[in-house]
């Protein structure tokens, strides 16, 4: 899905290392292999504003802050009473970079949800990712249980 992703981008390269150890693959465990094979690389990762403002209880995450700069594409995210929305800012000892993308309200949780309802998905995802996830019968009630 991720090389369907990312066709357009012939620069980009699409690693499968987590996808090939046994058991839970962690961010840290990418960094650390990517470390090894790229010694003196600038690494980055790459999210959302809401997995950013959960970024401290990630597997690890102090090494990660260590080791890589976030870089956080913002999204609305809501108060916890619920009130308006507000921008996620990265805690001091955090390096991150604030990338200047359209204000997206869509997450992987919300394709998930989509998926699982039936709502399209035309307006968030690429003709053949969507084909992919619909191939695969990916994120559907029965496939998804984090839904």
């Amino acid at each position: 899905m991720t090389r369907l992703a990312f066709e357009d981008l012939p620069a980009a390269v699409i690693d499968d290392q987590e996808l090939q150890r046994a058991g839970p693959s962690y961010t840290v465990d990418s960094l650390a292999a990517l470390r090894t094979s790229h010694p003196g690389a600038v690494l980055f990762v790459v999210m959302g504003a809401d997995q950013a403002a959960k970024f401290t209880t990630w597997h690890q995450w102090q090494q990660i802050a260590q080791w890589a700069q976030l870089a956080v594409a913002n999204r609305p995210l809501e108060q916890q009473d619920g009130s308006a929305p507000h921008e996620w800012h990265n805690p001091e000892h955090t390096r991150c970079v604030h990338l200047r993308l359209p204000l997206l309200s869509l997450s992987a949780t919300d394709i998930r949800w989509r998926c699982a309802k039936g709502v399209s998905l035309d307006d968030a995802l690429s003709p053949a990712v969507i084909q992919y996830i619909q191939h695969h019968h990916l994120y559907t009630d029965q496939n998804d249980r984090s839904l």
